[in-house]
């Protein structure tokens, strides 16, 4: 790892959660979270070399328990790594301990194995998530290493954040793997959590980011340069008064640890289009729905229940869809 970009106590005037200068009480904060390492890596490694600043204290409150959250729920997916192996042990002795029982509970609770009623091939379930939580805590470590990179405040509410997360058999779309491939590895312990990220220029100063937990999960976060001047970010940065807002207006006062503008070569990958449904008219007209309102509404049932199930792409899935779901609406519907 390059020496610049070792991880410290660094020293700053601004609290970068709110963007308004440091006042007591404070408290110390990790961007990147120490529960994301178990015990047993902590024993093995040295994590005081985390990037820490100070907050204050109610700023930092007011992330615990959807930290908690994000670890826990995303944990599941990490089993496979020595880190995320780690991680799964320390939950299951938590929970046999009496610590954080109702937290785990509720998670359990997401697993689902019949999503609308859908019986799921090879005894799959899904998992459920509270979308908003885990993008809040993703857009939180960003912000704080961007802080760290950049010296830059960005607000906690920013209009063009986009977070999405790869887990379980989810793939990742071409242009994450082509950034993974391409972009600089900057975490201290990669195998509980290594950052990537970069500025596309070319793209309207488009910042990319990628975070790797547990060498089995990651988070693509992307998002609108601060002095971005699309019509979205300017309302964003001049509500209602046309002032500039209290967060965009905050200065300047943190470390610059390096520079986030350099470009990705030509090739540099772009965001991904949404997914789209896969399953067509031709695929229930083949199983009996005859054209006309009926076929519409199974379409509307099916992508419903493809969208509950985490949009899969595998033929074995899709197939188990279409079928239910015209045995479904045929027995709702006595054809």
């Amino acid at each position: 790892m390059h020496p610049s970009l070792a991880m410290k106590k660094v020293q700053t005037k601004i609290c970068y959660l709110c963007g308004k200068p440091l006042s007591a009480p404070t408290d110390v904060d990790h961007p990147v979270m120490q529960q994301l390492f178990a015990p047993e890596i902590r024993r093995k490694h040295n994590v005081s070399e985390l990037v820490t600043f100070d907050v204050h204290r109610a700023c930092n409150a007011a992330y615990q328990s959807d930290e908690d959250y994000f670890v826990r729920s995303l944990m599941p997916f990490a089993r496979g790594s020595v880190a995320g192996d780690a991680i799964y042990a320390k939950a299951l002795e938590d929970f046999r301990t009496g610590r954080q029982v109702p937290l785990t509970t509720m998670v359990l609770s997401e697993f689902d194995p019949n999503p609308s009623g859908l019986l799921l091939p090879g005894g799959k379930v899904v998992k459920r998530f509270d979308g908003e939580r885990l993008r809040r805590v993703a857009w939180k470590m960003v912000r704080g290493l961007h802080f760290y990179h950049a010296g830059e405040v960005l607000p906690e509410e920013w209009p063009t954040v986009g977070v999405q997360i790869y887990a379980g058999e989810t793939p990742p779309p071409e242009d994450v793997l082509c950034f993974v491939s391409i972009a600089q590895s900057r975490g201290r312990y990669p195998g509980v959590f290594d950052y990537k990220f970069d500025k596309f220029p070319e793209s309207n100063d488009l910042h990319y980011w990628a975070l790797l937990l547990w060498d089995r999960i990651i988070v693509r976060v992307i998002f609108h340069d601060p002095a971005c001047a699309c019509d979205t970010c300017t309302s964003a940065r001049y509500p209602k008064t046309g002032e500039l807002s209290e967060v965009a207006a905050a200065s300047n006062d943190g470390p610059a640890a390096g520079s986030v503008t350099k470009s990705l070569p030509g090739e540099a990958c772009q965001p991904p289009a949404a997914p789209k449904f896969p399953l067509k008219a031709a695929d229930f007209i083949a199983r009996g729905i005859a054209e006309g309102p009926a076929l519409g509404h199974v379409l509307t049932l099916a992508e419903d229940a493809w969208f509950a199930a985490d949009f899969p792409l595998d033929e074995v899935t899709l197939s188990a869809i279409a079928d239910q779901t015209v045995a479904r609406f045929t027995r709702d519907h006595r054809l």
